[in-house]
C-alpha cells in the first residue's frame, strides 16, 4: 500500500508542479528584477558578460498587467557607468524579440561588463513610461525558466502511474494471498471437525 501512495503522492506533484508552471506563465511577470523608466536603473552584476536592455512591454508590474507600444524612441538616451563610476559603451540593438504566455520582451541593446560589479543606467527620452530589465540570461535559459516546469511535471507525473499500478498489484495480490490463506484454515479446521464427528 505504502508503495502505491508514494506513486499517487508522485501523480499529484506533477500535476501541482503543471498548474504551478501555468500560472507563473499565465501571470506574465519578467524573470529579472523591473525598473519603471525614465530614470535610473541599477543591476548586480555577478559575471562579467553581455548583458542586454530589454524593454517588457507587455508584463506584470507592481501587482498592474501593463501593455504598451513596443516601438523604443531612436532619440531615447542610455549611459551606462560601473560601480567605479566608469563609462561603458551601450550599444543599441533591437534585433531580439521575445514572446511567452503573457509576457513579451524586446532588446533595446546591450553592454559588455568586463568584470562582476554594479551597474547603473539613466535612461531618458523614452517617450512614456517603460518597464526595463537587464539580463545575460539566453532564450534557452529563459525557456527552460518558464516552461521547464511543463517537463518536471511530465517525467513525475508518468514515473508515479507505474509506481501506483506497481503498487496496487501488490497490494490486491497481498489480500488475495490472505484470502486463500484463510480459506485453507477454514477447510482444514472443518475437515479435523468431520474427522472428529466420525470419531
Amino acid at each position: 500500500m505504502r508503495i502505491a501512495a508514494l506513486g499517487f503522492a508522485l501523480i499529484v506533484g506533477g500535476i501541482a508542479i503543471f498548474a504551478f508552471t501555468l500560472v507563473e506563465l499565465i501571470d506574465g511577470a519578467a524573470l529579472d528584477p523591473q525598473t519603471k523608466v525614465p530614470g535610473t536603473v541599477t543591476a548586480e552584476i555577478d559575471s562579467p558578460g553581455r548583458y542586454y536592455v530589454w524593454d517588457n512591454h507587455w508584463t506584470m508590474f507592481d501587482g498592474e498587467r501593463l501593455q504598451y507600444d513596443a516601438e523604443w524612441p531612436d532619440d531615447a538616451r542610455i549611459a551606462v557607468r560601473d560601480a567605479s563610476g566608469e563609462e561603458l559603451k551601450f550599444v543599441p540593438d533591437a534585433s531580439q524579440n521575445w514572446s511567452i504566455g503573457n509576457n513579451e520582451k524586446t532588446s533595446v541593446g546591450y553592454v559588455d561588463v568586463p568584470l562582476a560589479t554594479t551597474i547603473q543606467l539613466d535612461v531618458d527620452d523614452v517617450g512614456r513610461d517603460r518597464i526595463v530589465t537587464v539580463s545575460n540570461r539566453t532564450m534557452e535559459q529563459e525557456l527552460w525558466s518558464r516552461l521547464g516546469g511543463f517537463g518536471v511535471a511530465l517525467v513525475v507525473g508518468i514515473l508515479g502511474v507505474p509506481i501506483c499500478l506497481l503498487g496496487l498489484f501488490l497490494s490486491r495480490r497481498s489480500a488475495n494471498a490472505e484470502g486463500d490463506s484463510g480459506r485453507s484454515i477454514d477447510g482444514s479446521q472443518r475437515h479435523q471437525g468431520e474427522v472428529a464427528e466420525q470419531t
